[in-house]
């Protein structure tokens, strides 16, 4: 008998069975629908990976936010952009970009990797030529000030909760 019962109370809690476990929070699985916008696609060819550069005008309106790379429908990686000094989903693709140019350098020698060279060595490892990956993107609203108080969008959660959404399918954590 559970101690809620010894005492004559009655269990009507909702159940959260289904429910997500993003750190502290405790997330619907529906809680986050998005209105994703395609950003570019990454292919692989004979010579190695292609990521095109982002379009300006959708730079401007992507200034933060959540991506999601996918690949045969399956969502692959779930990351986040624009926090810090360089904002927008251009120069989180452009460090892709960057990294497939120096990527056999990098592959030698570890102090020339960073956060992109897990992404960009498991596509090209994985992919064979002609295999596409799509990339989709949504924005959030730039951080601010309501009523004198700062408010901030908090990328990580929603990154967080989209990783764990898709855990089964998802290739980098």
């Amino acid at each position: 008998m559970s101690i809620l019962k010894q005492f004559g109370i009655k269990n009507d809690l909702p159940d959260f069975s289904n429910h997500i476990r993003v750190g502290r929070w405790l997330c619907a699985p529906d809680l986050f629908t998005f209105d994703w916008v395609d950003v570019l696609e990454i292919t692989k060819t004979e010579e190695g990976l292609n990521c095109p550069i982002v379009d300006s005008k959708l730079n401007k309106e992507l200034r933060q936010g959540v991506y999601q790379l996918i690949y045969k429908d399956a969502v692959i990686k779930n990351g986040c952009f624009g926090e810090g000094m360089s904002k927008g989903v251009k120069s989180r693709f452009n460090g892709y970009r960057s990294m497939i140019n120096r990527l056999d350098i990098a592959r030698q020698d570890v102090s020339k990797r960073n956060g992109s060279y897990n992404t960009i060595n498991l596509l090209d490892l994985k992919l064979i030529p002609g295999d596409t990956v799509q990339v989709r993107a949504v924005g959030f609203p730039d951080d601010t000030f309501i009523d004198n108080l700062p408010w901030k969008v908090d990328l990580y959660v929603i990154e967080a909760y989209l990783k764990e959404l898709h855990k089964d399918t998802i290739w980098l954590i």
